[in-house]
């Protein structure tokens, strides 16, 4: 009997479905994804060189304040204790810190705090990379593995995604990351929610990926995807008003939070310059980074152009989303050519004060998805016909594709093994 139209497209799909997950291929569950990232968390913390520490390094600066807060006699004639005791960047940290010690000891609360940490890291890169490059699990899996075992571009330092130890840095990094994935897609109450949460552990770092997620969401508004009837300006105030609605609570919240308690202290400019010039020179004055880090940012930077070419040609792209993923690292670039002319050219107090060398994470966590999309791709040298299954068998794309991409430089490979070598 002849088979229906209906029937043909049923044998249709049926033929689509079994190409997609061969016999051997098990679909991968939320179970799957949830375990592998528990698992990857713990390289962040574990093995080899990168192993957690307690009580070591800058972990010690951190622990004053919640010793202060469990006995209030600990080292009351103390400068430096009293001092990071009162009202700071690391007051809200230390008190939650100090909560969580009345369920577990202070040891196996900075070691459980810093392991969540680099958990909910792990989880904002993996639903990034997915909804980013269109549902492919083996790019989300890639870029998880890149951003808990490589280090990679230490420019100014304090620009890790992870740390040998729970520090407000440690805690603040999944809120800031999810900050720009939410402005990247547009979505300002999203990103500024996070921006405040992230600022509850780190007042800088909160404070500014804010700042360049609502930019970035802002921006995006107004010129993507760009059309002539877009500038109009009833498109702008429509466009812009999510942004600025979200800017006015971010605003808020921090003045509440952060800008009201610190009211009537003293500043003292004296303190500053011996931080910058004597104590942490490493960190703001970029003619003291070293030549090395320069060499190895520059190569960082050639790979990020050069994978973020292939995403953007590749056949299954969103472009618009492409362009956006730019817009965060380009802030980045200039607020670091800023951190250059306004702390050593023009020398300013808010500049000084801002670190913008620290926002490199942000470049490396960007630069990390384009890399493992850039690695699934010499992964795949042959055709399916359902790019972005999830699969445990290793997906493909088309040849000819392959034969165009692998026509670029050998200048991406040479970055990316630098890279490597950097972070290993």
């Amino acid at each position: 009997m002849a088979e229906t139209p209906r029937n043909l497209a049923l044998s249709d799909s049926s033929q689509d479905i079994e190409t997609a997950h061969p016999p051997h291929a098990r679909i991968l569950g939320i179970t799957d994804h949830a375990v592998f990232i528990l698992l990857i968390g713990v390289l962040g913390i574990l093995p080899g060189a990168h192993r957690y520490l307690f009580g070591f390094m800058n972990h010690l600066e951190s622990l004053p304040p919640v010793f202060r807060l469990l006995d209030p006699t600990f080292a009351i004639a103390d400068f430096f204790v009293n001092d990071e005791a009162s009202f700071g960047p690391r007051f809200y940290y230390a008190h939650a810190i100090a909560f969580l010690t009345n369920f577990m000891p202070l040891a196996w609360v900075c070691f459980s705090v810093a392991w969540l940490s680099h958990t909910a890291t792990l989880a904002v890169t993996y639903v990034a990379a997915r909804r980013l490059f269109r549902g492919d699990a083996l790019v989300a899996m890639l870029a998880c593995v890149l951003v808990m075992s490589i280090e990679s571009i230490q420019l100014g330092g304090s620009t890790g995604l992870k740390s040998h130890y729970v520090a407000p840095h440690t805690a603040s990094v999944s809120m800031s990351l999810a900050a720009l994935y939410f402005g990247i897609l547009g979505r300002p109450y999203a990103a500024c929610l996070s921006a405040c949460l992230c600022s509850l552990a780190h007042p800088l770092v909160g404070a500014e990926s804010g700042a360049i997620a609502l930019a970035t969401s802002g921006i995006a508004a107004i010129f993507f995807p760009y059309a002539p009837s877009r500038h109009s300006l009833s498109h702008l105030v429509r466009a812009a008003a999510p942004t600025l609605g979200a800017c006015v609570l971010f605003g808020a919240f921090t003045f509440v939070v952060w800008i009201l308690p610190s009211m009537g202290e003293n500043h003292d400019k004296e303190t500053l310059y011996r931080l910058l010039h004597i104590r942490l020179a490493h960190h703001y004055f970029p003619t003291a980074f070293g030549l090395s880090h320069y060499g190895y940012f520059a190569c960082f930077l050639l790979s990020f152009v050069i994978a973020w070419r292939w995403w953007y040609r590749h056949p299954g792209t969103d472009r618009c989303t492409a362009l956006r993923f730019l817009l965060p690292a380009g802030i980045v670039l200039i607020l670091l050519v800023g951190g250059y002319l306004f702390v050593e050219v023009f020398p300013t107090y808010l500049w000084a004060t801002a670190q913008v060398y620290r926002l490199n994470f942000i470049l490396k966590w960007q630069g990390f998805l384009l890399f493992a999309f850039a690695i699934s791709l010499l992964l795949r040298p042959q055709n399916t016909s359902n790019p972005a299954c999830d699969t445990m068998a290793i997906q493909r794309v088309p040849d000819r594709a392959v034969a165009r991409w692998r026509r670029i430089p050998a200048t991406f490979p040479l970055g990316l093994v630098v890279l490597l070598a950097n972070g290993l």
